[in-house]
């Protein structure tokens, strides 16, 4: 009863109303004669008062809870609302983040980029294509499964880690061995590491079960096949190292597992040469081959699709 709320205001306003029917019953018990009184008549109107307060009782308890359930889920809300937005430009700084190129100290080579998200703006895959320290071009691609702010971050994390392995002079076999023990992490990833060599086009690739990569020349094409397991399957790992050569005129592309799995052979393995076959017959142009790529897949894709060109153009 001395609730503030809308509860207790009900109870103090009717409450004494409440109380009139055991009185008016008692009334009644009073005016009867004194022989005819029956004592079972007042206990009853007393119990039946009792009743009644409890049940009003209970009535204004259950409207305060709701009152106050209702308050708070829109409290809630409000505050998801105001979560949401303070999350927009997290969202915003992630997909710029998400794909990074910097090459302007290597002459000569030229990296283009497409990205589609799964949904929404930001996914879980990232790349990076940046000069290191030794003047060499470090290259990674990261396709973690899921979509939203968490995989992204997985993904970013992932992929500086790879990188600062590279800066620090490890080839990419060992970038990725080093990954397993820096981040044991409980996703499934893919990942492909390149190193090149921006003078003699020499390049040093490993990869993590990630779609094979795909090295167009003048008259030929190669597909570069995974060289180990996915990131975090077997924290015993081993990668292998294998070395392309990139000529002048050449093209190197990598893309995620949303373009490659659009396309699948009978047995139901990704089927890459179809993808290979196509972009060689359009002579490697690296903007065309990153609308083609990029186009492979599906246009309104449930998957995240990324695609990265690098052309040697001297």
């Amino acid at each position: 009863a001395s609730s503030p709320g809308i509860g207790g205001r009900t109870l103090r306003r009717f409450g004494p109303i409440v109380l009139l029917s055991p009185a008016l019953l008692l009334l009644v018990t009073e005016t009867l004669p004194a022989g005819e009184r029956i004592n079972a008549t007042a206990f009853l109107a007393v119990s039946f008062g009792i009743l009644l307060l409890i049940l009003l009782g209970v009535l204004v308890r259950v409207i305060d809870v709701a009152k106050v359930e209702a308050s708070t889920s829109g409290a809630m809300a409000k505050r998801a609302k105001v979560g949401l937005q303070q999350e927009a430009p997290l969202a915003s700084r992630l997909s710029d983040a998400l794909h990074i190129v910097d090459v302007s100290q290597a002459d000569g080579w030229e990296v283009i980029t497409r990205f589609r998200p799964g949904s929404g703006v930001v996914a879980g895959d990232t790349s990076a294509v940046r000069t290191l320290p030794d003047g060499s071009i470090g290259v990674v691609m990261i396709d973690v499964t899921g979509h939203g702010a968490e995989p992204a971050l997985r993904a970013i994390r992932i992929r500086d880690l790879l990188l600062h392995s590279l800066a620090h002079g490890h080839d990419p076999a060992d970038a990725l061995g080093y990954l397993g023990w820096a981040s044991n992490d409980d996703l499934l990833a893919t990942s492909v590491v390149m190193r090149i060599d921006p003078s003699t086009g020499i390049a040093e690739v490993s990869s993590a079960g990630h779609p094979p990569v795909i090295h167009i020349g003048s008259q030929r094409v190669e597909l570069v096949a995974p060289t180990g397991p996915l990131l975090y399957l077997d924290p015993d790992s081993k990668y292998q190292v294998v070395s392309i050569e990139i000529s002048v005129g050449d093209t190197v592309i990598l893309y995620s597992d949303g373009v490659a799995d659009v396309q699948r052979s009978r047995d139901g393995m990704p089927e890459p040469q179809a993808l290979a076959d196509m972009l060689l017959a359009e002579g490697g142009v690296p903007q065309r081959s990153a609308d083609l790529t990029i186009g492979f897949g599906a246009s309104d894709p449930t998957d995240d699709q990324s695609v990265v060109v690098i052309f040697r153009r001297r």
